[in-house]
């Protein structure tokens, strides 16, 4: 199977179907890693989202009390959140160390193992940098909407940055800044395309625990009581498939920012042209040196 090289400049169409490549190259290893170790954190995300939704309609918080009700909202939502920060730590840490030693190995044959004790070292680093890169973006957008959007195209390569190069945050960050610099409008609509495609996938998969919601609103307010117990167990067991789904697919998004981190490092430097010359000048004197030892 032919290596997929990853230093090299592309144009839209070139990372999009790179990354559907690459994937399709790496399902088993990579998919595997995501079963692994981002699955259960998103079931957990999806199943609390699910419960929440089954358990505040409004007649259960007519009955609850509104103190109790929004408690029991913010506890729901709380550990949404620290499972929905885990699984994006986890696809991050997974995608972007798989890539990395596929590149050093040359070559997908790839244990669960090697991704974990390469990832298990940064993860509380990688937390500290997807925290920080969702705060500035949740910024942007409350104070103006396009600030938000502007910020979330260089800080979506945060990791990726941290993970090939071994930078501290500060830097990091601007070594984002400077890759996206004359290039923000192509990674824009690179990564536009590519979480509309996963979006589309992600709705479809969303599509039973919607239906569910809908069909309990009807049936709880014809009843005029609280959701059957049936319609909760249902509900949450959907969701729970539904966002684990969705952040199986956004490891799609992941290798697609990998890939046009580096594009762009491939346009301002040059590091991938450097090294093919720097191996053809290696077999060349390998060449040169067999002749010499000829004659």
């Amino acid at each position: 199977m032919e290596t997929f090289e990853f230093r090299k400049s592309r144009e839209i169409g070139d990372v999009i179907s790179g990354t559907f490549a690459f994937m399709r190259q790496n399902w088993k290893a990579l998919g595997k890693a995501m079963l692994v170790f981002i699955a259960p954190f998103a079931l957990l995300a999806g199943a609390f989202i699910g419960l929440l939704q089954a358990n505040m309609s409004m007649f259960n918080i007519e009955n609850m009390g509104m103190s109790s009700a929004l408690s029991e909202i913010g506890a729901g939502v709380t550990l949404f959140m620290v499972f929905i920060l885990a699984a994006s730590v986890m696809s991050a840490g997974v995608v972007y160390q798989y890539i990395k030693l596929y590149m050093e190995k040359g070559g997908g044959d790839i244990s669960t193992q090697e991704i974990w004790e390469a990832m298990k070292p940064n993860l509380i680093v990688y937390t500290g940098y997807l925290s920080v890169s969702f705060m500035a973006v949740f910024l942007g957008i409350l104070f103006c909407i396009i600030p938000g959007i502007y910020l979330l195209v260089p800080l979506s390569m945060l990791i990726a940055v941290k993970t090939f190069e071994e930078r501290s945050l500060g830097d990091a960050m601007s070594r984002c800044f400077f890759l996206v610099k004359n290039y923000w409008w192509q990674t824009f609509l690179t990564l536009f395309v590519i979480n509309l495609i996963v979006g589309v996938a992600g709705q479809i998969a969303s599509f039973p625990s919607m239906m569910l919601t809908v069909a309990m609103g009807l049936t709880t307010a014809s009843d005029g009581g609280n959701p059957d117990v049936t319609f909760k167990i249902l509900l949450t067991v959907a969701s729970a498939f539904s966002y684990g789904i969705s952040s199986l697919l956004g490891v799609v998004t992941i290798v697609g920012i990998a890939l046009q981190y580096f594009s762009l490092v491939e346009r301002k430097e040059g590091k991938g042209a450097m090294q093919r010359i720097d191996s053809l000048g290696e077999v060349k004197e390998a060449n040169d040196n067999d002749f010499a030892e000829t004659y």
